[in-house]
């Protein structure tokens, strides 16, 4: 898929302004926003156009130790997903993540043009957004971990494990009681015709 580029953005690419590039990273987990980037210092980005100015987002600089695989996309209507892998962290860091509920929270990630200073040139353009569906970590020396983001299409091959059942019905809507004799029709005879 194409993408455009904010006219700033595409003046400073024009007219070699641009001193790096940078990914940068944003989950939306349970207390808090988790924020990062690999560029060599923290970025400050306003990553929700809702809010104003005065409520931008620091983006905290992880440097080399974070990287992020291949975007893919495509024409077909299927499932894309991206890995990103954040290595040599603490193990304060370790014990965060493993504490917070990621699965099925939203997850950003834009690719960001910096000029000196490490100041963002334009706008940061939306390379993928989906939700956390696995996270794999592992402890020791080189701790690390590499969290799985799908796109909301893998929404649509996930089995749905809802029933018609009163007892569902009890949980989505507590005081409707339309499936209560759902049990009791299952075994009576239906007669067609006269």
């Amino acid at each position: 898929m194409a993408r455009t580029l904010n006219s700033k953005t595409d003046n400073a690419a024009h007219a070699r302004e641009v001193a790096g590039i940078a990914h940068l990273f944003e989950a939306k987990l349970d207390a808090t926003a988790l924020r990062l980037t690999n560029a060599e210092r923290n970025i400050v980005f306003n990553s929700d156009p809702s809010l104003n100015s005065n409520q931008d987002a620091v983006f905290t600089s992880v440097g080399s130790l974070g990287s992020v695989s291949a975007v893919e996309e495509g024409a077909e209507l299927q499932a894309y997903s991206i890995d990103l892998t954040l290595a040599g962290i603490n193990k304060e860091l370790l014990a965060i993540a493993l504490q917070q509920h990621y699965q099925g929270r939203s997850a950003k990630l834009w690719l960001a043009l910096l000029g000196e200073n490490s100041k963002i040139l334009g706008e940061p353009i939306l390379l993928f957004a989906g939700r956390i569906d696995a996270m794999r970590w592992s402890a020791g020396e080189n701790a690390q971990i590499i969290l799985n983001i799908q796109n909301p299409l893998a929404d649509w091959e996930r089995a749905k494990l809802s029933r018609y059942t009163h007892s569902e019905q009890q949980k989505l809507y507590p005081n409707d009681e339309f499936f209560e004799f759902i049990n009791h029709l299952a075994e009576k005879p239906v007669f067609w015709g006269g």
